[in-house]
């Protein structure tokens, strides 16, 4: 994390809070879309089988968790708004995918994990304007 050099400390606790509560989501959701890619590689005829290729279910682990390496290491802007961005996209495609019945769990998962994504935009904004004002070592 970084330093913080002024009266600023809880400005900048709470933005580094802000993004590390995003990129836990984050590897919190591709970690999960992995084990749930690996089961549907394990298991086809399983219940919890979707119609979404298996190659796109470890595509989207692998972009989610490398965005959020690169939120937690440097605090980027672009990968906080890329992060959310690219979830809200996945699960609207998974939604036209699986008309009925991926659609609630797509439409909580945006409201959960967005909400996260969010806080890491507002985070990662705070913490870039504040080290850009060499608040922040």
């Amino acid at each position: 994390m970084g330093k913080v050099k002024s009266d600023k400390s809880d400005t900048a606790y709470r933005a580094l809070k802000q993004v590390k509560s995003a990129y836990v989501m984050g590897f919190f959701a591709g970690g999960l879309t992995l084990v749930l890619g690996l089961i549907y590689l394990l298991f086809p005829d399983s219940p919890l089988t979707t119609d979404v290729p298996n190659w796109f279910i470890f595509v989207n682990a692998f972009i989610v968790i490398i965005l959020s390496i690169l939120l937690a290491v440097k605090k980027s802007r672009v990968c906080a708004i890329l992060l959310f961005s690219y979830t809200c996209i996945s699960q609207i495609a998974l939604i036209l995918i699986n008309r009925n019945t991926a659609m609630a769990v797509a439409v909580v998962w945006i409201v959960i994990f967005g909400v996260s994504y969010l806080y890491g935009i507002m985070g990662a904004f705070t913490y870039q304007r504040l080290k850009k004002n060499g608040l922040i070592k």
